[in-house]
């Protein structure tokens, strides 16, 4: 079995901006018509709360796309600020993941989420570290341990830490042997986006590194291609990897 996957760079806007945004996005999704999509981190700049940022969803066509993680947006929760992705099944909206790591800044503002959540959506299970998270082994070794077979990272990289980055995206798929697709925004952030995917090779795994182009980062999730080393790698490691909490939402 195989899904498309698709990520597309964007520059940041102001939600009063996003009408050419929202058209080149819809535009891409069309051409592409991806299995799986995602977006950067906090393209939005606004603050918004959750009813908001899924009233500007809407214009996304996402109605056909079975899994769907638009970015993440900064989120006005109570009297809180969470960096929260939301994920999609065919447009209708099945939960959140929050930001657990917020990055150095980030502490003064917005407040940390403090579960792990694995979504089984199509068949597959999907988890979505944002951005920092990633850089953590304890985020791709709970999910490996649950199951997960693509970890979705909506990123927000400096041009000057690009190299760093992929670093971190290539050992978390090579470790635990499950696809990683970090996505980031372009204009004054490195573009650069990319996909990992390990593959049995003999007795070990070998990487399908995938870089973006124009713009988008495309490929394809094949599940026969890793799933067996995967189950390998989890059964070999015997680590104890912390986590406040797991929650498994099942479509």
């Amino acid at each position: 079995m195989s899904f498309s996957v698709l990520g597309i760079e964007i520059k940041r806007i102001s939600k009063n901006d996003r009408e050419n945004i929202i058209k080149e996005i819809n535009s891409k999704i069309q051409s592409y018509e991806p299995d799986i999509f995602i977006l950067p981190e906090k393209w939005i700049i606004d603050k918004l709360t959750q009813d908001e940022a899924l009233e500007l969803l809407k214009e996304l066509l996402i109605e056909n796309i079975p899994i769907a993680l638009p970015g993440s947006f900064s989120i006005l929760d109570g009297n809180f600020l969470f960096n929260r992705a939301l994920i999609f099944n065919f447009g209708k909206f099945i939960g959140f993941q929050d930001k657990i790591i917020p990055y150095r800044t980030e502490k003064r503002h917005y407040y940390p989420g403090n579960k792990i959540k694995i979504f089984k959506l199509e068949g597959i299970r999907i988890s979505a570290p944002i951005c920092y998270d990633i850089d953590f082994p304890f985020y791709g070794k709970i999910s490996a341990a649950n199951g997960v077979d693509l970890i979705i990272n909506p990123s927000l990289i400096k041009m000057e830490f690009k190299e760093e980055w992929h670093y971190y995206i290539i050992a978390r798929s090579l470790e635990n042997r499950i696809p990683v697709i970090s996505v980031n925004s372009s204009f004054q952030f490195a573009g650069g986006s990319i996909f990992v995917h390990p593959y049995r090779h003999n007795i070990g795994a070998k990487l399908r590194i995938i870089e973006s182009s124009d713009g988008v980062v495309f490929g394809k999730l094949v599940l026969e291609d890793f799933r067996d080393i995967r189950d390998i790698r989890i059964s070999e490691d015997p680590g104890i990897y912390r986590a406040n909490g797991i929650d498994v939402i099942e479509i």
